[in-house]
């Protein structure tokens, strides 16, 4: 039988240092913060291939009307008002979160390697994000730093979620991704067309474009969601396949909702979780490089929460299996 591992002390570190990191040289101003919790997974499908499970919190401060209000680390908002159009704007905002991904192969009872399947990996990283906005465009960057590997605790994980469900462990994670710091580097640009403007709803569509780079994962690509609500315009710079996963911006007046569909076509040059580790030798699959993705979902918002959730599915992103790739989204925020 084998034995099950504890937590890493590579793991407990690397979220030590990434707390304190985050939390030095802050600015500090009144009140206007919110918090997420995000929770997705593929229980939907009955199936626990591909992306099994995703955990993180986010959180951030309203938009502010000038770049250098912004609360945040001063080194990385120092180097990140350099960036192209991150300060021509009417509207700023900057938010971090962390988040814990797995990924596994179809069968989990299997104790030897499956080269026909996906590699076992776990992801941990630590994400920042910052908006530059007008009422009909926006310009956001994203950066990504964590590590794949056995230091993300993605195995302690899932074995304790399967202890609780009462079902099988997953005897695979000895063939997973080695550790190996991974970031990437992403930015996007976001257009607001409306298209119905009434007194009952609103609709509009965003569409948005996006490069990003890095061993974790590089890709080129385009996208739009068509939405139908409330409000619309304070949310757009939000819009993409999972707006759950993006900052909040603004504190609600009134209650607002919204649903949404969403689609995204991409080039995607590299992905780790799949082509494997840079850094060493590991299993990996062969990587389709023409992507597609689909969305659908709603987003309702009352007296400081707001509720997302979505439904997500793609096409094949390997050749090697026609793994299922449907999950189930959610994201509860708290603004105070």
């Amino acid at each position: 039988m084998r034995t099950r591992t504890q937590p890493s002390k590579v793991t407990c570190c690397l979220l030590i240092f990434i707390l304190v990191a985050c939390s030095s040289q802050q600015r500090t101003f009144a009140s206007d913060k919110w918090r997420s919790l995000i929770l997705e997974n593929d229980f939907i499908a009955d199936d626990d291939a591909g992306y099994s499970n995703g955990l993180g919190v986010s959180w951030g401060r309203y938009a502010k009307t000038d770049f250098h209000q912004l609360s945040g680390p001063d080194w990385l908002l120092g180097k990140a008002k350099r960036l192209p159009w991150a300060t021509r704007g009417d509207y700023f905002s900057f938010s971090q979160s962390l988040s814990q991904s797995m990924f596994t192969p179809e069968d989990l009872e299997s104790e030897e390697l499956i080269e026909n399947d996906r590699p076992y990996a776990g992801l941990l990283l630590w994400q920042s994000r910052l908006n530059s906005f007008t009422s009909h465009h926006a310009t956001r960057y994203q950066l990504q730093l964590g590590v794949v590997g056995p230091a993300s605790g993605a195995e302690q994980l899932q074995s304790a979620i399967h202890s609780l469900r009462g079902v099988g462990s997953p005897n695979g994670w000895k063939h997973q991704l080695k550790n190996e710091p991974v970031l990437a580097f992403s930015a996007e640009t976001l257009h607001r067309l409306p298209i119905v403007t009434s007194s009952l709803f609103n609709i509009d569509t965003v569409g948005f474009a996006k490069l990003q780079a890095g061993n974790l994962k590089s890709e080129a690509g385009a996208g739009f969601s068509i939405r139908l609500g409330r409000e619309l315009q304070a949310s757009f710079p939000t819009a993409n396949l999972m707006p759950g996963r993006s900052e909040k911006l603004f504190k609600a007046h009134k209650p607002s909702w919204y649903v949404f569909i969403s689609a995204y076509a991409a080039h995607v040059f590299n992905d780790i979780t799949l082509t494997g580790n840079t850094m060493h030798d590991s299993h990996s699959v062969s990587l389709v490089n023409k992507q597609l993705q689909a969305s659908a979902g709603m987003a309702i918002e009352t007296a400081g929460w707001a509720v997302v959730t979505a439904l997500q599915d793609g096409s094949p992103n390997f050749d090697e299996r026609d793994e299922n790739r449907l999950f189930l989204h959610l994201a509860l925020t708290y603004s105070w």
